[in-house]
């Protein structure tokens, strides 16, 4: 994977130096994460174009260039009418993302993360027959997604054009933050955030602020320094204009390692049942799934605001393990009373 997508965003990617079991390996989670495009975009001048790897990646880059055009037309449609009923929206990643690859397709999204002061009149706002349809993930301020005030973000952001719209956008520090702490805050298992990052760098001109960027807090200015430096060892990101102090920030092995576990987590990437309700049906496979679905090191370290150092993650894991079984426990007991529930089915 990481020599398939390694600079796939450029406009003229670097010749690809794998074998061709790499990219048989590499194809299903291309085409399962929404990295195909990428794939065909590094690729299409290196395969024979016979081949059905080419065929199928050159398939999905044609579908997310349609796509891409759908969402335009969706966004242009959404902001106005949430305008007109007196909210400022903020669209982050998808679009705001795909706007720094020299490609719209290139960059394939679900749905369309709006960032909003007050999601209730945001919902009003989009409840009618038309706008219901769209796959629209509305989020209160920031939540998650940056620890910086959203009244700051609001602030500092910026209108882009879009066919005569103007949409608003974090300003490229605050993006970029957003990209990196949403990677981390679900454990990087989608490749394609790497390459977000990536992108983003390759686009920031000499008054991107890395202060603003990096933040003040000091184990998530180091978690942002780490992933930048992995995208780099990875990806072939460009730090050739971030601080020395970036550029040379220590990587702990296990941070790697666990971003290119993520990308084969089967799991992660396939539409999977609730771990509840399998236990619930299948309680024997128990101990399978959850070896297969333990806390992953990024997510468990992110989850508990620990440091990105040399120690070992597992009780971090066990932890964070611990926070999720009660979810756990609900599912398995929904799902065990859905089962013994008696049909309401009036038959012979």
């Amino acid at each position: 994977m990481a020599s398939v997508l390694r600079e796939s965003w450029k406009p003229a990617p670097p010749v690809f130096s794998g074998s061709d079991a790499d990219l048989e390996a590499a194809a299903p989670i291309l085409f399962a994460t929404g990295a195909a495009s990428l794939g065909w975009w590094k690729l299409r001048s290196t395969i024979d174009p016979s081949t059905e790897v080419h065929a199928g990646l050159h398939e999905a880059f044609r579908m997310h260039a349609l796509q891409a055009a759908l969402q335009v037309r969706m966004i242009v449609t959404l902001i106005p009418a949430l305008l007109d009923a007196g909210i400022e929206p903020l669209l982050v990643k998808g679009w705001a993302a795909a706007r720094t690859y020299p490609e719209p397709a290139l960059r394939p999204y679900g749905d369309i993360d709006i960032c909003v002061s007050d999601v209730a009149r945001a919902r009003t706002a989009l409840d009618t027959d038309v706008l219901r349809r769209f796959n629209v993930d509305l989020h209160e301020g920031g939540e998650h997604l940056i620890d910086v005030p959203f009244g700051e973000v609001v602030a500092n952001s910026m209108a882009i054009d879009l066919d005569g719209v103007a949409v608003r956008i974090p300003s490229d520090e605050h993006h970029l933050r957003i990209l990196v702490l949403h990677l981390l805050h679900h454990g990087a298992w989608r490749p394609l955030w790497l390459c977000d990052i990536g992108a983003a760098l390759d686009v920031i001109g000499d008054s991107f602020d890395w202060e603003v960027f990096l933040g003040t807090d000091p184990v998530r200015r180091h978690w942002i320094a780490c992933t930048l430096r992995v995208a780099e060892s990875l990806l072939g990101a460009d730090l050739s204009k971030a601080p020395d102090h970036v550029r040379s920030v220590r990587v702990p092995s296990w941070f790697e390692r666990a971003v290119l576990r993520e990308w084969t987590r089967r799991h992660r990437w396939v539409a999977a049942r609730p771990i509840g309700e399998v236990i619930a049906t299948r309680p024997w496979t128990a101990p399978a799934e959850i070896v297969r679905r333990w806390p992953d090191p990024i997510r468990s370290s992110v989850h508990s605001g620990a440091r990105f150092d040399r120690r070992t993650r597992f009780p971090l894991q066990l932890r964070y393990a611990c926070s999720r079984l009660g979810k756990v426990l609900r599912q398995t007991m929904e799902a065990g009373r859905s089962r013994t529930a008696p049909s309401s089915t009036i038959g012979p």
